[in-house]
């Protein structure tokens, strides 16, 4: 059984939704897996997945995936609700700057529902363990509820992630290596430091860390949560802080070569990039490859779809009004195609992206609003798109990379 705690109700249609999630599912799947557990808005993405395997012949009609919806918000939707503000209000300042909107945001991440209802999605998924009777269990490790179930129970499970599991493997480097060694971060929150951390950066750094400890240790939702749990049972530690589990299977899309250097136990397994194959463009959509052919593009990919007639939208028009209507700059609500088929083109010279929790992973290519973050300054962007353009260097860097994720099977 599939377990997966897609963190928003993205509208299944599109594409782009939990990609790595699904390329996940479509590999356990194609190894027997036949149930799938998430929140309803993602039920047609998962059946239509299940449907283009049957076509293609890789399962039969036996082996076809049965879906059950999780009640409730999603994880991200219900966080967002909770925080009571929208999402353009998450991104916070790096370092100590924004060490006090971290402590603000973050309890809302990581306990996302109220006691009240993390215990009821305990109950659910306990029963529908107990009515399947799974051989194992496969669980995003954000999804905490499901975490107390099965900790709490004799089911075999493993961990998959959807993003490096080096956040939880941190703790147990020698010489309180987190303090000093690391760049601190949680989940989605983060300093922005580079590896490895600069002197000048290391007392910030040992600030951030407390007060993360002291937010987990003494905020009251979270206090009010292990209360719950405590109360039904429930004497673990809360899984979201504890990210890795000895003796239980972990899957990480990530690469030692290309991860901060730590010791991975035998139990952690990091397998390279996990994505969806995606048809080239020259199939599912020809006109957009011939206008990428004319000649290098810049794609800028951002997560969330942008509000109706929002300021955003409209200063856009300003800018690039004439190069929009010169076909020259293409503007989009949400790709129609996947982003992996526009990348795998050979069109794409540059990408740009929001990069968000991996700060201090080897990233190909340039920190574009260094000096502002999390806001953009046009001039220090313009310079740093330029230093990428056309940089040799990186290119070999990222065909290097490439090829070792793709010979790790990713």
């Amino acid at each position: 059984m599939y377990l997966p705690a897609f963190k928003s109700a993205v509208p299944s249609h599109h594409r782009q939704a939990a990609p790595l999630s699904f390329g996940q599912s479509r590999n356990i799947w194609l190894n027997r897996c036949l149930v799938s557990a998430s929140w309803a808005a993602l039920e047609p993405r998962v059946l239509h997945l299940n449907n283009q395997l049957l076509d293609s012949g890789a399962v039969n009609k036996t082996r076809s995936i049965t879906f059950h919806a999780i009640p409730g918000l999603a994880m991200f939707d219900s966080a967002l609700k909770k925080f009571n503000q929208g999402r353009d209000t998450l991104p916070h300042k790096p370092g100590y700057a924004g060490a006090s909107r971290l402590r603000e945001m973050a309890p809302q991440m990581l306990a996302p529902w109220n006691p009240e209802e993390h215990i009821r999605l305990v109950r659910w998924f306990k029963a529908l363990a107990t009515k399947l009777q799974p051989a194992v269990l496969v669980i995003d490790p954000f999804l905490s509820p499901a975490h107390d179930m099965v900790r709490g129970s004799t089911w075999k499970y493993a961990v998959r992630s959807t993003c490096s599991l080096i956040m939880g493997l941190i703790p147990a480097e020698p010489w309180l290596a987190v303090f000093w060694k690391y760049p601190w971060q949680v989940i989605i929150f983060a300093t922005g430091f580079p590896y490895p951390l600069p002197w000048s950066k290391l007392l910030e750094n040992i600030y951030c860390v407390c007060n993360g400890i002291l937010m987990l240790l003494f905020q009251p939702d979270i206090k009010a949560l292990m209360a719950a749990r405590s109360a039904h049972g429930i004497n673990t530690r809360l899984p979201v802080f504890e990210l890795y589990v000895k003796n239980v299977l972990h899957i990480c899309p990530s690469l030692p070569e290309i991860d901060l250097p730590v010791k991975i136990p035998a139990n952690a397994h990091f397998v390279g990039p996990i994505v969806l194959p995606a048809p080239s463009l020259s199939q599912s959509n020809p006109k957009l490859l011939l206008w990428l052919q004319k000649g290098p593009t810049v794609l800028v990919l951002w997560k969330f779809r942008a509000a109706q007639d929002s300021e955003a939208s409209r200063e856009i028009e300003i800018i690039l009004g004439a190069e929009i209507g010169q076909d020259k700059v293409r503007v989009v609500n949400w790709l129609e195609d996947n982003p992996l088929a526009i990348l795998q083109s050979g069109c794409v010279n540059v990408a740009v992206h929001h990069e968000a929790q991996t700060p201090g992973l080897k990233l190909l290519g340039v920190y574009g609003n260094k000096t502002v973050a999390p806001m953009v300054d046009a001039e220090e962007f313009g310079n740093a798109l330029l230093r990428t353009m056309g940089n040799e260097t990186l290119r070999e860097k990222a065909q290097a990379i490439g090829k070792l994720c793709q010979g790790s099977g990713g």
